[in-house]
């Protein structure tokens, strides 16, 4: 059986991604992708890779490329008879006509989708393949605060979700709360496959003295990083927090110097994903506080959440309800009243090291659970 799998970004170190391909290559599936251009490593499962943008030229200048992606947008909010030509120029924007002939060459049982802009070249290329689309984010609703958003990127992805869904002959995503929210808004039904690590062999440890906690994940502004830094400089007791960012190094330049203020808070490299798991359970709490500025983030279940437990380490969050449901189910951390400062100060300085490591405990517990071995059983109802 051969599977097709588009994702913009390097198949090999996308979380969610690189688990999929693994679990498709241990059932003996030969994986081909269609991605941005990377550089493969010695132990990639894929047999061969479709390169995206594979022109370098001057189109291919990143700030080109932000205003080429906008246009599909800006044309379909100039008219909705302007959909087709909008495709277009998203085909030309990614490049997906030099390749889609290579494609075509070989035969798939199946191709699955990783990012909603993927979707109309899926399609093109099938040629009667089952078309899997793995929705990570609600596309829709995604930076549904950013007026810039609103005008160059939605336009389109409305278009995209209201013309493939209902096509596709499955679709999965990774919470209750956006499942829910693609039958609400488009009347599809969908599968939720959380994005949980592979399981860990590694011990519980005890908290000792100055309690650690860890963060790690993207740098960008609407995920509240100065926020947390300044709940952490806020307390009192003896505890410190540990940064591991990626994104834009001038988000990551800006956080360091607001981290400089406090001498219990330090700005890391990012953590190799091999080595995560094993660094993080050097710390004490994963905390993961993130005021819901829009849908995604309410109804997020993300990949740091469950490496937190997988590291068998406590985790604190805010009351974002996906998180909540399965801390409340395992008692595997604390939860803030609301989403305000004082609030999660207040859980900080009061939690007890018995506390802590009763949670930790219940983590290892958990561990075992939320994993990718189980999770990824849910995939066999849709690679037969």
């Amino acid at each position: 059986m051969n599977v097709l799998i588009l994702c913009l970004g390097n198949p090999e170190t996308l979380p969610r991604p690189k688990r999929n391909i693994s679990y498709l290559h241990k059932k003996k599936f030969t994986v081909d992708a269609v991605c941005y251009k990377y550089k493969p490593n010695k132990y990639s499962e894929l047999r061969k890779s479709f390169f995206l943008l594979t022109k370098e030229n001057f189109l291919g200048k990143s700030f080109i490329r932000r205003i080429t992606r906008s246009l599909p947008s800006v044309t379909i909010k100039l008219s909705n008879k302007l959909c087709q030509f909008a495709e277009k120029l998203s085909n030309w924007h990614l490049n997906c006509r030099d390749i889609e002939r290579d494609i075509k060459e070989n035969k798939y049982n199946y191709i699955l989708v990783e990012d909603l802009y993927l979707l109309p070249l899926s399609f093109r290329v099938c040629n009667g393949a089952r078309l899997i689309f793995d929705a990570r984010e609600y596309y829709t609703k995604q930076f549904e605060n950013n007026f810039f958003w609103k005008i160059l990127a939605k336009p389109y992805r409305e278009y995209l979700c209201h013309e493939y869904l209902k096509k596709c002959d499955h679709i999965i995503t990774v919470s209750e709360g956006i499942s829910n929210e693609f039958a609400n808004e488009f009347n599809v039904k969908s599968s939720v496959v959380r994005s949980t690590p592979e399981l860990f062999d590694i011990k519980v440890t005890k908290t000792i003295g100055i309690i650690k906690l860890v963060h790690h994940g993207n740098s960008n502004s609407n995920r509240s990083i100065d926020n947390l830094i300044k709940i952490i400089g806020s307390v009192s007791r003896k505890i410190s927090l540990d940064l591991y960012l990626t994104g834009d190094p001038q988000n990551i330049n800006k956080i360091k110097k607001k981290a400089s203020s406090y001498s219990n808070i330090n700005v890391s490299e990012p953590l190799p994903y091999i080595d995560m798991i094993p660094k993080l359970n050097e710390y004490d709490v994963g905390i993961h506080f993130l005021p819901p500025n829009g849908f995604n983030l309410l109804h997020c279940l993300p990949n740091k959440f469950f490496e937190f437990i997988q590291a068998r380490l406590a985790v604190i969050i805010g009351p974002s309800p996906q998180m909540a449901s399965v801390i409340k189910k395992y008692q595997c951390g604390l939860i803030s009243k609301n989403f305000s400062n004082d609030s999660m100060i207040n859980l900080l300085q009061n939690i007890s090291i018995e506390e802590i490591d009763e949670c930790k405990k219940n983590s290892n517990t958990a561990a075992l659970d939320l994993c990718w071995e189980k999770e990824s059983q849910k995939l066999s109802r849709f690679f037969i």
